[in-house]
């Protein structure tokens, strides 16, 4: 995949990377998310997953059991491939244009991150002879959530003659499915009743309802055409078409733009809005390619990590921290596992956006870090009746896997078990305060959050021979289930039981006593979260000098994975779970992740010790774990296991090393590619304590630069091999501590 500054460039047409490149060459705006299928479609032996969605939009389907116990989930919300309105088809006079015919001569496909469109740029050659350029261009406006357009630009190159277009939305569609992979749906299902299609005005339309969820769908297409003509209109059963036909003389460009506007809401309601919506923009494609570029200016002026090497780690980082900037550009709920660029883990949201994702936000755009801890806090009532269901009288458990609020995950074990959660999504509000200072949602929303998972610490621990005890969860290493004392999971519910104690403080020191009169927390309750907090039972284990995973985690036989056959991982896919669970063996950071999120309460040695140890046994089969790997080496000083741990981590998608970008991108891996250089290489952490940064410099870099906002203030960071240079560009002056120095910047 060649490549420039903001240029990610796919030279040659591959048939076996169609799947791949139909999520790289995605296009989001946070909203909608548009896979880059190929508009003309592909051939009979191609392989391809069409899709569109809508962020939140999702349907309800019932989940069998043969042995259903008390408290399984039986629904779970799935999101939906919405209608098809990708289709442009193009006939060079008689013959249509068709990549399986003819010859293609030339084939790139290209995203401009500083534009923020995709294109595909071919020249081909129809069987009769007849060269023609195409040019077509995709963007998900960061302007209007709900429109996504497609440029289409055709040029004879030896001839004179017609160019015949039909473009198509449709409502007959189905969602993508692989019954052998876990992480995928398992059968594919039809998930709209077509309510209706028909032409107004030259704009085509459909609306849908979802069968189950009853979310209603509209999609409103028009077009224009740069050469005078007459469209004509059909509507056939649930596609709706405009054909065109026009005479093109010898390289003269023709420019066919389709103007797509998706929505879902209330059915009776969506009809006036999406009509309304593509009278609006319909024709002004230029004003809206601005209003991408300036928005995308705006937020690279921020965001951007700029490398200066010889290797293409700067392009592959940028694409990450281009992805960030577009899944959550005008979203209003979470951020998909996958984003909008594919159908993986059904859409739902994980612990993954709090702990990998949130910190860009938190450090480059506060406000949509602010959102998505509002969103959280949306569902929190869907999280106490979560709670119940898991046999807790009181306080909240947020749901391991959901898109509306409710659990999805039907496999307990490494699902509901997975009670960090809970304090994960504490953790990313308290990080949010000592980025921001943000007082407001930290004694309103923010409270409620704390004092509620707190109130479900107290209810899944006890006290034991003076200690807290924390029994029968699942950390992150979901190749060990069901454990006690999880160092994890003990340590981040440490955290989050402290700062409920701390919180309630700060309110009854502003004498503001109605967030805790209205859940009824008493001073009791309080006091205990503080004495839980102050008694955890962190697991320590003295021969070895380490932290263990968890109580019964060092004394398992461990995997061999040095006689593990290559094509047997990822170790999830080839074994039973319980050959997995009674083995030595992680899947991704677990102890480790906790050494980088406290990083003040790890001895620099003992972390080296734990590092070394866990290494030796991490297959990394969750792409969340070689970003962590590298972050902890880069503070460890190993600067070039960093290096190369990084380098595998930031081409995760670009190079498809897990063999699943097909389903979409891995968006929690690409906000870790983002901390390896800015938590790991700069060594950038920030509590209540302050802010401090320890940079290292890979061998392979000249120099990296990037900024980000702590408090008021905005902070560029250039680290070369002379040292570290910081400046403020604009706010006050703020104390920070570098190679432990502290300085006012």
């Amino acid at each position: 995949m060649g490549h420039s500054k903001w240029i990610v460039r796919d030279c040659g047409y591959d048939i076996q990377a169609l799947l791949k490149q139909e999520s790289v060459f995605s296009t989001s705006n946070g909203y909608l998310g548009v896979r880059g299928n190929f508009e003309e479609g592909c051939g009979e032996n191609e392989k391809t997953i069409r899709g569109a969605y809508l962020n939140g939009c999702y349907d309800i389907t019932g989940v069998d059991y043969d042995e259903k116990l008390f408290g399984f989930p039986e629904q779970k919300q799935t999101i939906i491939n919405i209608h098809d309105f990708q289709t442009v088809y193009l006939s060079v006079g008689e013959e249509p244009f068709d990549l399986s015919t003819g010859r293609i001569i030339r084939f790139e496909r290209i995203l401009d991150m500083q534009k923020g469109i995709v294109t595909r740029a071919i020249e081909w050659e129809s069987p009769s002879g007849k060269r023609v350029r195409i040019d077509i261009r995709r963007m998900a406006s960061l302007a209007v959530r709900e429109l996504f357009v497609i440029d289409y630009r055709v040029t004879p190159l030896n001839f004179s003659g017609s160019m015949h277009f039909v473009s198509e939305a449709k409502a007959d569609v189905l969602s993508y499915c692989d019954s052998d992979d876990p992480r995928t749906k398992s059968c594919p299902e039809i998930n709209l009743r077509f309510v209706g299609g028909d032409i107004y005005d030259g704009i085509l339309y459909l609306e849908s309802e979802t069968i189950s969820s009853k979310i209603g769908l509209a999609c409103a297409v028009t077009h224009t055409l740069n050469k005078k003509a007459d469209f004509s209109y059909e509507r056939n059963g649930m596609t709706v078409g405009a054909g065109v036909q026009v005479h093109a003389e010898e390289d003269e460009e023709i420019r066919l733009v389709k103007y797509v506007h998706c929505l879902d809401g209330e059915m009776g309601r969506l009809k006036n809005k999406a009509l309304s919506l593509a009278v609006a923009h319909t024709g002004y494609i230029d004003v809206l390619y601005g209003k991408q570029r300036a928005y995308l200016d705006a937020r690279w002026a921020m965001a951007d990590i700029s490398i200066d090497s010889d290797d293409d780690m700067d392009v592959s980082l940028r694409y990450c921290v281009y992805q960030m900037i577009c899944q959550a550009a005008l979203c209003d709920h979470s951020i998909p596992a996958k984003g909008l660029s594919g159908e993986g883990y059904e859409g739902h949201y994980f612990w993954d956006t709090e702990v990998f994702i949130h910190p860009f936000y938190e450090l480059t755009d506060p406000e949509r870090a602010r959102e998505l801890i509002l969103f959280r806090h949306s569902i929190l009532d869907d999280a106490r009746q979560n709670a119940r269901r898991l046999g807790h009288a009181s306080g909240a458990a947020y749901p391991w896997r959901t898109i509306s609020g409710s659990e999805c995950s039907t496999f307990f074990p490494a699902g509901s078990a997975q009670y960090h959660i809970n304090a994960d999504i504490a953790y990313a509000l308290i990080h949010y305060y000592s980025v921001t200072g943000d007082e407001e949602i930290l004694l309103n929303e923010g409270a409620e959050i704390l004092f509620e998972t707190a109130r479900l610490w107290m209810e899944l621990g006890h006290f034991q021979e003076g200690v807290f005890r924390i029994d029968t969860v699942t950390g992150p290493d979901e190749y060990t289930a069901m454990v006690d004392n999880n160092y994890y999971t003990n340590i981040m519910a440490r955290h989050n039981l402290k700062w409920a104690a701390k919180v309630y403080r700060m309110l009854t020191e502003r004498h503001d006593h109605s967030l805790i009169e209205r859940i009824g927390l008493s001073v009791e309750e309080v006091e205990a979260f503080e004495k839980a907090g102050e008694d955890m039972y962190l697991p320590y284990d003295d021969r070895l000098g380490i932290t263990p995973q968890d109580d019964s985690f060092l004394k398992k036989k461990r995997w061999d994975l040095a006689g593990t056959p290559a094509d047997h991982f990822p170790l999830l896919l080839h074994y039973h779970p319980l050959v997995l669970y009674r083995h030595q063996v992680c899947k991704q950071a677990d102890a480790l992740l906790a050494h980088y999120l406290f990083p003040r309460d790890h001895d620099k040695d003992m972390m080296a010790r734990s590092y070394e140890y866990y290494e030796q046994i991490t297959t990394h089969d969750s792409t969340l774990s070689v970003g962590v790997f590298s972050i902890l080496a880069a503070r460890l000083r190993q600067t070039e296991k960093a290096y190369e741990y990084f380098r595998r981590t930031v081409r995760v998608d670009l190079d498809d090393t897990h063999g699943n970008t097909k389903d979409g991108l891995h968006m929690a891996n690409m906000g870790g590619s983002y901390l390896c250089v800015v938590g790991g290489f700069a060594g950038l952490a920030i509590d209540d304590a302050g802010l401090e940064l320890s940079p290292v410099l890979p061998d392979a870099w000249r120099s990296y630069r990037f900024r980000f906002k702590y408090r008021e203030s905005v902070f560029e960071i250039l680290v070369t091999k002379d040292g570290t240079e910081i400046t403020r560009i604009e706010g006050d002056p703020v104390e920070i501590k570098v190679h432990g120095e502290v300085k006012m910047y």
